[in-house]
């Protein structure tokens, strides 16, 4: 399956961006989700003093956070008001590699109500992971799979104007797009360069993150900025790990690339160090 459609553009930014500073900074609501808080929480998010000064927030299209009709309409109406968001797409309970076509049906059904919803409130990109390989397909079978769903889905997406990325996974034995060399094999067998997400703790776990930094930084629309041992994908605070935060800098000089901390511990706090991270890396 080869997708003609040329890449979509960013959307322009309409975010505030804090500091005078075009590089645009923001927080996911993964942490609420994991505390199993109501999407009220949101709400609250929004109005304290750090989150302010954010430039949009990610919304966990799953579990408390799930973008029903109601929640929906709720960050339409932020939205009117100067709110910014994105989206990170369902990934409980979906695989869109999988060999069971059923449930490779659901799954993509699910990324693409995701999708439609987002344009809902005009969220800044739809975050997208990858599909893992299951028992009963061959590893090649299992990657073919995974690429046309995600070709389907980004096909989708063009259709209705949302942007959307793809973010590299954590290594495990199902694992389909985890190294760049695995999204130069997906772009050249999908017949098309897409936007990549680049989660800079998964990167971490896979001894990647250079890698990606030095060899796919063009492809890169978004950043998960979080920390871990490069074991377990903990979602620490940063500095509560072992990643070198300090190879993020050059990406400071994309304005056009979102930087989104996904910590569960300390979110807040971990926002405020990757203030500092971009005022250092542009001699602020």
């Amino acid at each position: 399956m080869t997708l003609r459609r040329s890449t979509l553009r960013f959307k322009a930014l309409k975010m505030r961006l804090p500091y005078g500073v075009g590089v645009p900074l923001g927080i996911s609501t993964l942490f609420l989700v994991v505390q199993k808080k109501p999407f009220s929480s949101v709400l609250a998010l929004i109005s304290d003093p750090i989150a302010e000064e954010a430039g949009y927030l990610e919304i966990v299209d799953n579990a408390s956070t799930k973008l029903s009709d109601g929640v929906t309409k709720s960050l339409a109406r932020l939205n009117e008001t100067g709110y910014s968001f994105t989206v990170h797409s369902p990934y409980e309970d979906v695989n869109i590699a999988s060999s069971d076509l059923s449930v490779r049906r659901r799954s993509i059904e699910a990324v693409k109500t995701s999708l439609r919803r987002a344009v809902e409130f005009e969220a800044l990109n739809v975050v997208v992971h990858p599909g893992t390989r299951d028992s009963d397909a061959t590893a090649d079978e299992a990657f073919q799979a995974n690429c046309d769903s995600i070709l389907e889905i980004w096909d989708y997406s063009c259709s209705l104007g949302q942007h959307m990325s793809v973010e590299n996974d954590i290594p495990h034995r199902g694992g389909l797009l985890v190294l760049p060399d695995d999204f130069r094999r997906f772009f050249s067998l999908g017949g098309v360069r897409m936007p990549l997400l680049l989660d800079v703790g998964h990167a971490n776990m896979s001894k990647s993150l250079k890698a990606f930094i030095d060899e796919m930084a063009s492809d890169f629309a978004e950043l998960h900025v979080h920390d871990n041992n490069g074991l377990e994908d903990q979602h620490l605070a940063m500095g509560g790990g072992n990643i070198d935060f300090g190879l993020l800098k050059p990406l400071f000089a994309n304005s056009s690339l979102l930087f989104t901390v996904e910590s569960v511990h300390d979110p807040i706090e971990s926002f405020k160090k990757l203030v500092t991270l971009r005022k250092q890396a542009l001699l602020i």
